[in-house]
């Protein structure tokens, strides 16, 4: 479990909320893989501002490390883009999805399984946050024939 003095703990408890930046109902959730393997979380982000809207940082109070990711090389797997910073369009949306850009969460704090929720901030540049509890679902969820994306709650 984190620490109260971990910077994602701390953060988390900020109470500068991004107004303008919200999640798209249903489009947010994260994929458990088994073991140590990384999971990836999904989201789709509205911005209701006239004006463009950077997120610079990623980080949750329930893993390590959190990165932007996108697919990798033949479809396999995933690999880190370098940057964590990304810009969600005045009056439009930013999406990560499957087979998109997504994020990467490695190094739990503590144990991690389907039917729990992961805690992700999205630190603006404005050091507004947004924070989202994902709901956690099996390594096939979201996939055709699986159990699809299912709603999370923002926090």
């Amino acid at each position: 479990m984190a620490t109260e003095g971990t910077p994602a703990q701390s953060l988390w408890a900020s109470r500068m909320n991004a107004w303008y930046i919200r999640p798209v109902e249903k489009s947010f959730w994260v994929r458990w893989m088994p073991g140590a393997l990384p999971a990836t979380a999904y989201i789709t982000l509205r911005n209701t501002r006239g004006e463009d809207a950077k997120v610079v940082k990623v980080l949750s109070p329930d893993y390590g490390k959190v990165a932007v990711g996108r697919p990798g090389a033949g479809g396999e797997g995933s690999e880190p883009v370098g940057r964590d910073a990304f810009t969600v369009p005045a009056g439009g949306e930013f999406a990560m999805a499957p087979g998109r850009c997504h994020l990467i969460l490695e190094k739990p704090y503590r144990p991690i399984a389907p039917g729990d929720e992961v805690r992700v901030m999205f630190v603006l540049e404005d050091r507004r946050r947004l924070r989202v509890r994902m709901p956690v679902r099996p390594g096939r969820a979201g996939r055709p024939g699986a159990l699809g994306m299912a709603p999370g709650r923002e926090q």
